[in-house]
């Protein structure tokens, strides 16, 4: 399944791979970058040092996975996607992603979903979860693109600058497709 090749809708071939030790300091500065821009995650910066996030890359065992989407040696994106750790929600796996600026729109997010998707279905996932900040509106159309349902949100959930965003709570259910 993995690594896989991809080509985007501007012609660049990725590749799809899990996530390496030696990929840390890059991680960090990815996930800088695109929590920099305030206006999809819930804090402003990832503050994790290289050493911490090698040992949080070691953690990552089945069924829980952890990609990169790479391009000519760069990382443009990264979904995780870990098992719920309360008894009764093994069955569970929570959703994170996010894709780089200037490698949005081309199919990069698609790939990474699908890619998540496949991988619930390989370990015996019946349902991944994930949750979405209510501006978003272009991460919530890729979600319902992949099948993804609205459960609810949460009101006021998140407040930067003085103003307010909800977020949404979706579901897919492996049995019920892409």
């Amino acid at each position: 399944m993995l690594p896989k090749r991809i080509t985007t809708k501007d012609g660049k071939t990725l590749t799809i791979r899990h996530a390496r030790e030696s990929d840390a300091a890059a991680l960090i500065r990815l996930l800088d970058e695109v929590f920099a821009e305030e206006a999809f995650m819930v804090r402003a910066s990832f503050n994790q040092t290289p050493e911490d996030e090698r040992a949080f890359i070691r953690s990552v065992t089945p069924p829980s996975l952890f990609v990169v989407a790479e391009h000519r040696g760069a990382l443009v994106g990264w979904l995780s996607l870990f098992r719920l750790k309360a008894e009764f929600c093994h069955h569970v796996a929570e959703l994170g992603i996010g894709v780089r600026k200037d490698y949005r729109g081309v199919g990069v997010g698609l790939a990474l979903m699908r890619t998540a998707q496949e991988w619930a279905k390989a370990v015996g996932f019946e349902k991944i979860t994930l949750v979405v900040r209510a501006s978003n509106a272009v991460a919530r159309r890729l979600y319902e693109k992949c099948g993804f349902v609205y459960e609810g949100h949460r009101i006021r959930q998140v407040k930067r600058r003085g103003q307010y965003d909800d977020d949404y709570v979706m579901a897919w259910f492996v049995d019920a497709g892409p």
